[in-house]
């Protein structure tokens, strides 16, 4: 039997992060022409729309990309804010 009571000889020890991190990217412009699912709309509507189905739409660069979202997340980015920063101590 094992002797918990023993110093031992080392020990574990790690960080752990928690972070939130947002970041925003440049804007892709689209032609509203081009996506005849958006015709008759007001703006508000279209982006509306556009929130809720831009996983199913056709992307501007739709040669490169499968969606508008896709084509959305590969534009460059603008900024980074990083929020919410955490630090827990664990052990093995």
């Amino acid at each position: 039997m094992e002797n918990t009571n023993e110093t031992p000889k080392t020990i574990s020890v790690r960080m752990v992060e928690y972070y939130n991190t947002m970041v925003v990217r440049e804007p892709v412009e689209i032609n509203v022409e081009d996506y005849p699912e958006l015709n008759g709309m007001t703006e508000e509507e279209m982006q509306d729309y556009i929130s809720e189905n831009w996983w199913e739409m056709k992307a501007v660069n739709d040669d490169v990309y499968d969606s508008l979202a896709e084509d959305c997340r590969d534009s460059g980015v603008i900024r980074e804010k990083i929020t919410g920063e955490e630090q827990e101590c664990r052990f093995d």
